[in-house]
């Protein structure tokens, strides 16, 4: 991919502020009690992908709107933290991210999300500078702000410019248009059961196909990812971790495979990269905590992964002193 750009990668998308809490064994409904895993950090999908490649060093920015506020300094200070560049914040009175109160289950590790929108301002076609995004190499833009998501498609249709979509938010009818635009679009099952119609991971891809020539991805959590490889379907196993917070798993699979898309790395080490970046994620309180840099990728267990996929991080390590 070409690297001329001020950009390496855009996000667009949700910016939220996650209050995240593991819910202790003993609870008194109605009185005070001590949690002792509590975590408060940046959210959301477009957020959290686009932190990850910043993490990597990547020349990373993030599109939204934002205000004069506890809660945007707070998001902005953890894009920051994430090497994620303030160019491109629209500052605007009132407005604010939005704000996700994260129960953990510490049984499972499943998260249940309360969140609220009250104050955020979503993005119109005037907040969007089209000439900035054009020249991105990459843009990860989730469907929390579709109405932007079909403005920048429209403008960098028929470009280089590679577009990973998280089409999980959104009538069927918007999610369909703009699947029919993107280079790379990954749905949870969820939605792509909605808007085929189909039973099943594998007749879905079959399905969208139909809609678009790009790549096709459908993730179902523990259950691993599918892909749509040219009529064949490729399905990625989850790793089996010792889970402590599902939060931001999903995003974390969509940073690794734009990671790969960045690296040009074929679509099976794309899949097998996102599900081992979102496994370790699994492993800490909260969806931020463990995007690694390139050194910490080090520290990760790389025996679980085949040949190809473990030179592939053997060389995002060796290139830690170029992009730090």
């Amino acid at each position: 991919m070409e690297k001329n750009s001020a950009f390496d990668v855009i996000g667009v998308g949700l910016v939220a502020v996650d209050v995240l809490w593991r819910t202790p064994e003993q609870v008194t409904v109605g009185s005070k009690n001590e949690v002792k895993d509590m975590v408060l950090q940046g959210g959301a999908p477009a957020g959290s992908t686009t932190s990850q490649l910043g993490r990597l060093g990547y020349r990373t920015g993030f599109l939204a709107n934002l205000g004069e506020n506890t809660l945007s300094a707070i998001a902005i200070e953890e894009f920051k933290r994430c090497g994620v560049r303030n160019d491109l914040f629209n500052m605007h009175e009132g407005a604010a991210p939005a704000l996700a109160l994260c129960e953990i289950n510490p049984q499972t590790a499943e998260r249940t999300v309360y969140y609220n929108l009250s104050h955020y301002r979503g993005l119109k076609k005037e907040d969007i500078p089209l000439d900035v995004i054009r020249q991105a190499r990459l843009l990860i833009i989730d469907s929390f702000e579709l109405e932007a998501m079909e403005v920048i498609l429209e403008a960098v249709r028929g470009s280089a410019v590679r577009t990973v979509l998280d089409l999980e938010h959104g009538d069927s009818d918007t999610l369909i248009r703009c699947l029919k635009m993107g280079t790379d679009m990954i749905l949870p099952w969820e939605a792509a059961e909605t808007i085929t119609g189909c039973n099943d991971p594998e007749t879905a891809l079959a399905r969208m196909a139909e809609w678009t020539s790009g790549n096709l991805l459908i993730t179902d959590g523990i259950k691993g990812s599918w892909a749509w490889n040219g009529g064949k379907i490729l399905h990625q196993p989850s790793f089996r971790v010792q889970a402590v917070d599902t939060t931001g798993c999903g995003d974390a699979y969509h940073g690794g495979y734009a990671v790969g898309l960045l690296e040009g790395w074929d679509l099976p080490t794309r899949m097998e990269y996102g599900a081992w970046i979102a496994a370790n994620v699994a492993t800490a309180l909260g969806g931020r905590t463990r995007l690694p840099d390139r050194k910490m990728l080090s520290q990760f267990d790389q025996s679980m992964l085949s040949g190809t996929t473990r030179d592939a991080v053997q060389t995002l390590i060796a290139q830690a002193s170029l992009v730090s």
